[in-house]
């Protein structure tokens, strides 16, 4: 089978295990199939020069000049894609992800006539057209001064080059990485979808994070792993910190790791500063795989606060299968994967009185803590890379027999 896949990042261009993944599943495919891989010309000059990889489909910078250069990029876009269709001629599109790629381009893609498949990993699928800087003045609902360039866009949306028609459903499979994310998504109106599957994630790191030596700190460590933005709960987790001595007596250093989004270390240090636990607090950066694996050797607590639905997020399974305790704000995909006690200690999104009142528990109570570990261990154990390559294999050949059977005018 002939396989495009369309995507924002591909590796060695990365901004976590989403992109590491797509490029472990096209190896996979490339084992029995044709695959050619069309992604942004973000990071081209330092990526290796490949035949079969296309690194030159435009995005948007998701700032909000887009909007007046939104028509040239998406113009660009959509010459990509059909450039790229015609020298793939391929049996099947995939969609990895979408985030950033001018709709415009993607919708391309769905009146080609080509069978097509996504693998859904956030919610960039949910309405996608809603927040297109091109595609949103397309349907007519602005007011104002938007009403004026909707109608600028519509009849820029005339040339041959343009044309999006968003008046027709197209048939698509779809996989998503959680449940969470697939109850959570509106799926647009010009996608029929004929067959949805749900595979979940896994690490890479498993073998790596198996084989870490558990050697806790002297000092009682809570680990945050992860982007530090403000959905992550980088917040609730210095407040639990400041929650767990006023109301338990515990002394604890939290260690965050992690890009920090543009500002908010400032805002983090002001608020470690206002509850008195400055000195407590370090903030290390971005961490490679083998010093974090060291340092989830060292920590006593994981904790993820997130205060969004996380669509999956690998840090729990890493940290299971590191055998580091795990505390979970009660939400997105890892309630799918741990049960409430059984593998991990949940509390309410954002309640650091509760967040405090699990880290003391984990603490305080070594042999149920214990248990916890061992169980979520062996749950995570379960979400094995070759499982994951496997089953995504598996859903991209019945996506493509599936919808080829159902006849896609090509």
């Amino acid at each position: 089978m002939r396989i495009l896949v369309v995507t924002n990042f591909y590796p060695p261009v990365t901004f976590g295990g989403y992109e590491t993944c797509c490029g472990l599943v096209v190896d996979r495919l490339r084992e029995r199939h044709d695959v050619r891989v069309l992604t942004s010309d973000h990071g081209a000059e330092q990526a290796p020069t490949e035949s079969w990889i296309w690194r030159r489909l435009p995005l948007f910078s998701g700032v909000s000049g887009d909007t007046l250069t939104a028509g040239l990029v998406t113009r660009r876009a959509i010459r990509e894609v059909r450039r790229a269709l015609r020298e793939s001629d391929p049996d099947l599109v995939f969609v990895w992800a979408g985030a950033r790629i001018p709709k415009g381009a993607l919708r391309a893609l769905e009146t080609c006539g080509v069978p097509l498949a996504f693998s859904i990993l956030d919610y960039w699928f949910d309405r996608p057209y809603d927040h297109d800087p091109f595609v949103r003045y397309l349907v007519g609902r602005e007011k104002q001064a938007r009403a004026v360039w909707s109608v600028a866009t519509r009849v820029m949306n005339r040339l041959p080059s343009l044309r999006v028609d968003l008046s027709s459903a197209t048939p698509a499979a779809v996989c998503w990485c959680s449940e969470t994310t697939r109850r959570l998504t509106s799926v647009s109106s010009t996608i029929e979808p004929v067959l949805q599957e749900t595979i979940h994630l896994a690490t890479i790191h498993q073998r790596r994070l198996c084989a870490v030596q558990r050697k806790p700190d002297e000092r009682t460590t809570i680990l945050f792993v992860g982007r530090i933005s403000r959905e992550k709960g980088p917040d609730v987790a210095l407040r639990a910190l400041a929650a767990l001595q006023r109301d338990h007596g515990i002394e604890a250093r939290l260690v965050m790791c992690g890009p920090p989004a543009p500002g908010i270390d400032r805002e983090l240090r002001a608020l470690a500063e206002e509850l008195d636990i400055a000195e407590r607090v370090r903030m290390i950066g971005a961490v490679a795989a083998e010093p974090l694996a060291e340092m989830l050797g060292r920590a006593h607590v994981l904790l993820v606060p997130s205060t969004w639905q996380e669509p999956f997020g690998l840090v729990w399974l890493e940290g299971a299968l590191a055998r580091v305790p795990l505390v979970a704000s009660r939400t997105g995909g890892i309630t799918e994967m741990l049960h409430e006690e059984q593998h991990a200690l949940f509390f309410s999104t954002a309640d650091t009185t509760a967040a405090a009142a699990a880290i003391a528990r984990v603490l305080t109570q070594p042999v149920e803590t214990a248990a916890r570990v061992s169980r979520a261990y062996a749950r995570a154990k379960e979400f094995s890379i070759a499982r994951y390559l496997d089953h995504s294999e598996a859903f991209v050949e019945r996506a493509g027999e599936l919808l080829t059977r159902r006849g896609a005018p090509r």
